[in-house]
């Protein structure tokens, strides 16, 4: 029994109901199946480690494990099995782990978590912007007139191709392929991989209509489907395995318990490149293991479909973590397997059908899966089957802007989710622009994530666990982004005619909040309780309102490759007389951010004096910054100063108009820029 005391008299027993749990995230939505309801969603999304009760177990003991002398480069140095199934005599034995946590220590109990199953990977940075993907049969050729070149000319930002199935060999070859995995590149869709591979990562994609941005590459598998006889390395791959197989037609299962079998899979096929020795230069940045939760059967592994899928997930990470490119920061695209896969970047939630219905479930799913440490859901914007429409398309595309991974994706032969092919192109850009926009502040919120165990997006109560009305069902489409932002996108269709009226919930500020869009002031609530503000929804609106006072690192609105670092957006929200913030920068791709290597922390702060007639900032230098053209941006309609001067010498002042402003810099904002590039320290002076 445990027993707690004052403030929190929680009694438990091994047995007792957890009524209050506030649930995790989901492992795939092809087991919730369709249509998605309340009741295939309660089954299929499991406990979290919060509670209303003060309490949580986690039942451990029929999940796979590792084994006690393994780390993660045991399977390329050819030690000990990585992994070792549970075992299957449980009878008698118990292995719980009991989280106290009482609603005050919400965030507390997060990072015990992160404590005993890991910390949250920070994924790479270009991770952190825009991804397209679509399961179409393209080429080279196709990928660059329909698909790149679209992005070019109508400058939309893009960092990141993803690559479903028909890059590789298929069905038409022989001997005959598994429809869905493979490793050698289809030679009539992709006749030159190295040269096209080239083209994506150096950005030459864009020439000559605009400046180069270099796109990490992932690429598709169904690894669970094994090894094929097509595959190029097929003989190699099963001698080294040491398999005796019936036929030259058998394929090689990709069994995650047989240590021999993995070591020629990720030595052979993947350590080398995705088509064999002949092919250099062609493996992908990163990995897209699909296949969804019930494919993970007997003939994976030993360890269930949940423990086959985790160790396939931990096997693909260390592949490219020490791989070809040393202390490359991984990304691994599979369903969510359970506890601990916070370690490993990032989720593919998998296939949905595209409807309001599938939208406003996948909200609720992404912010609860903080409550796992489930930081980084991708889903499919637009959803998998069906075509979403314009209006659909567009929410859709405002959810992904403050999600934790913006990617778009589908398999409509009538809607292959090409943003300019909507009607509501504008709204869509504008969405895409404002992730782009904000992720400086994402990878910084990514970079505490890492420290603290608690998720940038996440459910309003793990921040207000003592106020009623953030466990409210009447509010459940809002949601955290770190701290300071509340963000509620819109996940109904607007009436036939007029606007969408949507009630959203404040927490308590002594700043008050700032309204994103239009630059409302919203006084403070009381001590408690917080307000109710009512707005106004027409298509291009996304709700979000920031914490009074709050400076946002940000990069500009026009902003295509998000990993640039020639630029930095300072947004001032009124509230306070002065204020600060900071901004993690590190170099985007490696793992040394795990030790603190190479991450530097870059100050801002500004203070208002007088009349607040005089405003002066300051930005820290950072060792190994280039020069930087700084802007600072002041929200919420305050007049624009009579000048301003970046380390005295006169800067720029604009105000953005009804005809210029977008959701990444609304109407009404006051643009202060420097005159140019600058190097090191920055002192900011504006007088009205």
């Amino acid at each position: 029994m445990v027993k707690g005391t004052a403030p929190s008299p929680v009694e438990w027993r091994p047995g007792t109901a957890d009524v209050g749990n506030l649930r995790g995230t989901i492992t795939s939505w092809n087991e919730v199946g369709l249509p998605i309801t309340k009741a295939g969603l309660d089954r299929n999304i499991g406990n979290g480690v919060l509670s209303r009760d003060g309490w949580a177990v986690v039942d451990d003991l029929t999940t796979a494990r590792f084994s006690e002398e393994a780390d993660e480069a045991a399977l390329f140095l050819g030690v000990t099995p990585s992994v070792l199934p549970a075992s299957s005599n449980v009878s008698g034995r118990a292995d719980e782990y009991f989280f106290a946590c009482p609603p005050a220590a919400f965030t507390a109990c997060l990072s015990d978590l992160a404590v005993l199953s890991g910390p949250i990977v920070l994924p790479p940075l270009a991770a952190f912007g825009v991804w397209w993907s679509h399961y179409e049969p393209y080429s080279a050729q196709s990928i660059q007139t329909d698909v790149l070149s679209g992005y070019a000319n109508y400058s939309l930002p893009l960092n990141v191709l993803q690559m479903d199935v028909d890059w590789h060999r298929h069905n038409g070859v022989k001997p005959p392929c598994q429809a869905y995995n493979g490793y050698d590149w289809n030679p009539d869709l992709f006749p030159d991989p190295t040269g096209f591979v080239a083209t994506v990562r150096t950005g030459n994609w864009t020439e000559p209509r605009g400046p180069a941005t270099k796109l990490k590459l992932i690429l598709n598998t169904h690894n669970f489907a094994g090894v094929g006889p097509c595959q190029s390395e097929y003989e190699a791959v099963v001698a080294a395995a040491r398999k005796v197989l019936p036929n030259r037609s058998t394929t090689l299962p990709f069994n995650v318990s047989d240590m021999p079998t993995m070591d020629a899979v990720f030595r052979l096929l993947l350590q080398r490149n995705a088509s064999g020795p002949q092919m250099v230069g062609t493996r992908p940045d990163w990995w897209w293991t699909d296949g969804s939760l019930s494919k993970w059967t007997e003939n994976t592994g030993l360890l269930g479909n949940r423990g086959n899928l985790f160790a396939s997930t931990y096997m693909h990470s260390a592949a490219i973590r020490y791989g070809a490119d040393a202390a490359n920061r991984p990304v691994v695209m599979p369903r969510w397997a359970g506890l601990g896969q916070q370690r490993y970047c990032c989720g593919f939630s998998g296939d949905t059908r595209s409807s309001w219905t599938t939208l406003r479930a996948e909200v609720n799913v992404t912010k609860t899966a903080a409550n796992v440490g489930f930081a980084y859901w991708s889903h499919d914007i637009g959803g998998f089957d069906g075509n979403p429409g314009d209006e659909l398309y567009a929410r859709w595309a405002q959810f992904g802007a403050v999600s934790p991974i913006y990617r778009s994706h589908g398999a409509s032969v009538d809607s292959p989710r090409r943003p300019w092919l909507f009607k509501t192109l504008p709204e869509i850009k504008q969405a895409m622009q404002l992730r782009a926009t904000l992720v400086p502040l994402l990878y910084t919120l990514g970079h505490a994530a890492f420290q603290t165990g608690v998720a940038a997006v996440r459910s309003m109560y793990i921040d207000h666990p003592t106020e009623a009305v953030a466990y409210d069902d009447a509010y459940a489409f809002q949601f955290q982004v770190g701290p300071d932002i509340v963000a509620r996108p819109v996940v109904h269709p607007l009436p036939t005619s007029g606007n969408a009226s949507l009630e959203i919930w404040l927490p308590a500020a002594a700043t008050g909040w700032v309204g994103w869009i239009d630059g409302s002031r919203i006084a403070p609530g009381g001590p408690t309780g917080g307000r109710l503000v009512t707005v106004v929804a027409t298509i291009d609106t996304l709700p979000l309102f920031v914490r009074g006072g709050t400076v946002l690192p940000l990069l500009p609105p026009d902003t295509l490759d998000v990993t640039r670092r020639d630029a930095a957006v300072w947004a001032i929200f009124p509230g306070a007389k002065e204020g600060m913030a900071t901004r993690y920068i590190d170099d985007g791709v490696s793992v040394k951010y795990e030790q603190d290597e190479d991450g530097a922390f870059q100050n801002f702060s500004y203070s208002f004096s007088g009349n607040g007639d005089t405003m002066k900032c300051n930005i820290s230098a950072v060792a190994g910054l280039d020069a930087v053209l700084h802007t600072v941006e002041l929200r919420g309609g305050r007049a624009a100063p009579t000048s301003v001067r970046f380390n005295g010498k006169a800067g720029n002042v604009a105000v953005i108009s009804d005809a210029g402003h977008t959701l990444a810099r609304p109407r009404g904002t006051v643009v202060l820029s420097a005159p140019g590039l600058i190097a090191g320290k920055v002192e900011v002076e504006a007088q009205w």
